[in-house]
C-alpha cells in the first residue's frame, strides 16, 4: 500500500541537519565574544559607580570631621553599605594621605583580564584627578570622565 511513497518527505536528511547546525554554530561564534565583552563593560560600570559612592561617603565623613578617615571601614555602616567589586567580590582598596587631606580608592577586581584597556588596580578614584581607567590616561580622558560623573 505505501511501497510507492516517496521517502524524501518523511524528514530531514543528514546533510540538511548538518547545514543548520553549522549555521547555528557560526552565529554563536559571532555573538558570544560580544556578549562577554558587554558583560565585562557592565561590571566595570558597576565598579565605577561603587567607587563614586565610596567617594560620596568619604566626602560626608570629611565634612563632619574635617579630614578623611585613616581606615575606610570608618564610613560603614554609618554613611553607606560596604560595596564589593562585581568581578570577584573583593573589597576596594583605600589609601589615605598621611595628613588625611586626600585619598585614593582602587579596585582590586579582575577587570584587566576581560578588558584590554584596563590595567591591574584600576579603575581608581582620587579627589584631584577623579576616576581613572589606567595609568596612561591623559588629561583629556580624565576631564571627560569627571564630566561624565557630574
Amino acid at each position: 500500500m505505501f511501497k510507492n511513497r516517496d521517502l524524501r518527505f518523511n524528514g530531514f536528511t543528514l546533510i540538511e541537519l548538518m547545514i543548520v547546525i553549522t549555521i547555528i554554530a557560526v552565529l554563536l561564534a559571532i555573538l558570544l565574544p560580544n556578549i562577554s565583552h558587554s558583560r565585562q563593560q557592565a561590571m566595570l560600570s558597576s565598579c565605577e559607580s561603587n567607587e563614586r559612592n565610596l567617594q560620596a561617603g568619604l566626602e560626608i565623613y570629611n565634612t563632619q570631621y574635617k579630614r578623611y578617615p585613616a581606615d575606610i571601614n570608618a564610613i560603614f555602616p554609618h554613611y553607606m553599605k560596604k560595596p564589593y567589586c562585581p568581578t570577584n567580590k573583593s573589597e576596594y582598596g583605600y589609601t589615605p594621605t598621611a595628613d588625611g587631606s586626600s585619598f585614593t580608592i582602587h579596585c582590586q577586581g579582575l577587570h584587566y583580564i576581560g578588558l584590554s584597556e584596563i590595567e591591574e588596580g584600576y579603575p581608581q578614584y582620587t579627589p584631584v584627578s577623579g576616576l581613572r581607567l589606567n595609568s596612561k590616561a591623559d588629561n583629556t580622558q580624565q576631564c571627560l570622565l569627571q564630566n561624565k560623573s557630574a
